[in-house]
């Protein structure tokens, strides 16, 4: 299972008919997402499959990079600074997922980190990774983003597939 958790937990378009008085807000579309997302959880861990879930990637805040718009900047020398964002950043956006995936403890529960793959040591979860572009638009691994990220998915499936033996 792999979506951007903070879109369900803000935007409402997810709240759907379900939601009650406050309708829209962006506390019933986290509510709605987070109880739809443990009733999935629960019905694969009752069928004894084991559930992957892929923690959303680690793209700047929305409206700050768009590859086409970057590599032109790039292109015409007119602002091609460094683009990303901080761990800590990406951590703290995080949490309300990281502390619902604490409650959980499900040894069919299999996480793959894309910090691991997608940050530096420094800290620092850059766009660009040897002079290309991690993402294909503004929060969508590019071919390149996702073979960063492939060894991290790769440990994950086979500790998945060996707990499910």
């Amino acid at each position: 299972m792999a979506a951007i958790w903070t879109s369900y937990e803000k935007d409402p378009k997810f709240t759907g008919e379900t939601a009650a008085a406050d309708q829209g807000s962006p506390a019933a579309a986290a509510a709605i997402f987070y109880t739809e997302f443990e009733r999935t959880l629960d019905h694969l861990h009752a069928l004894g499959v084991p559930a992957v879930v892929v923690d959303e990637v680690t793209y700047p805040p929305h409206g700050q990079f768009h590859p086409a718009a970057k590599a032109r900047q790039i292109w015409h020398n007119t602002g091609g600074g460094v683009v990303g964002l901080s761990l800590a950043d990406y951590t703290l956006r995080q949490a309300n997922y990281e502390l619902f995936l604490e409650q959980r403890s499900d040894a069919n529960l299999h996480r793959v980190k894309t910090s691991i793959g997608l940050c530096g040591e420094d800290g620092f979860c850059s766009v660009f990774f040897r002079g290309y572009s991690v993402y294909f638009d503004g929060h969508h691994l590019s071919t390149r983003g996702a073979a960063l990220l492939a060894p991290e998915l790769v440990r994950v499936l086979s500790v998945a597939i060996t707990a499910d033996s």
